[in-house]
């Protein structure tokens, strides 16, 4: 082995970080120095790495692929027998009572794709909100009508647009729109089913909603912990 491969060739640890020649202050330091020359300011003392920052790891690059690399998505098949069922089954919400998954575990019907069977009951109407990810609204059942906003307007209702929609439509409502259902039939739901990109954001951290107080929430992840049919 040369002296310059010998140099280069670390001392295996559980974060492949060589701890005998290893000076966090130096490192820091130079993350500092950086700092100051584009004129941001340095977090925390500069001889001591942030206690809440975990030690990261290094792996082959090949390994690396390896684990990138996502299994084939599992095909899937819902009876509309057991949607209508699982309607009359789980908890009715506002934003939706039934949602298709291919995984019992999981939240996805597709890769960072989700699908929900929403239903506004008769005679009702849903609350205007928006949010990060889109929609893509399909009409399975009923008649109603679809409010939307402007992507960069409040939530408040103001300059909608209104969309009569029947069975076989379908509505696309973009990220941050202010959108609301309403149901104006007085016997029979308005039934939709409801695609959209919530997994994706979650997976990336940056799913965000607007709560009816006006303040934007942040939710990092999406629970999967909601009641299943058999």
């Amino acid at each position: 082995m040369s002296k310059l491969d010998s140099a280069a060739s670390p001392k295996l640890t559980p974060s492949l970080v060589d701890r005998e020649t290893w000076d966090p202050s130096r490192a820091i330091l130079g993350r500092a120095s950086g700092l100051a020359a584009s004129g941001a300011t340095s977090c925390g003392s500069p001889q001591l790495a942030p206690s809440s920052m975990n030690e990261g790891y290094l792996i082959p690059f090949e390994t690396y692929l390896r684990t990138a690399a996502q299994p084939q998505p599992l095909s899937a098949y819902w009876r509309s027998s057991s949607i209508t069922e699982s309607q009359q089954q789980f908890p009715h919400g506002e934003r939706g009572t039934t949602a298709l998954v291919t995984k019992i575990d999981g939240a996805e019907v597709a890769p960072g794709i989700s699908l929900a069977v929403q239903s506004v009951v008769p005679g009702s109407e849903t609350l205007p909100h928006r949010h990060a990810f889109w929609h893509l609204y399909i009409v399975a059942s009923g008649v109603g009508r679809a409010y939307i906003g402007a992507s960069g307007g409040g939530g408040d209702g103001t300059e909608e647009c209104a969309y009569q929609l029947s069975m076989g439509d379908i509505l696309y409502v973009s990220p941050w729109a202010p959108h609301r259902l309403v149901n104006p039939d007085r016997s029979e739901p308005f039934v939709l089913y409801a695609l959209q990109n919530l997994p994706q954001l979650a997976s990336l951290g940056t799913l965000l909603r607007e709560a009816p107080s006006g303040d934007i929430e942040h939710v990092y992840r999406a629970l999967p912990d909601f009641p299943h049919s058999s």
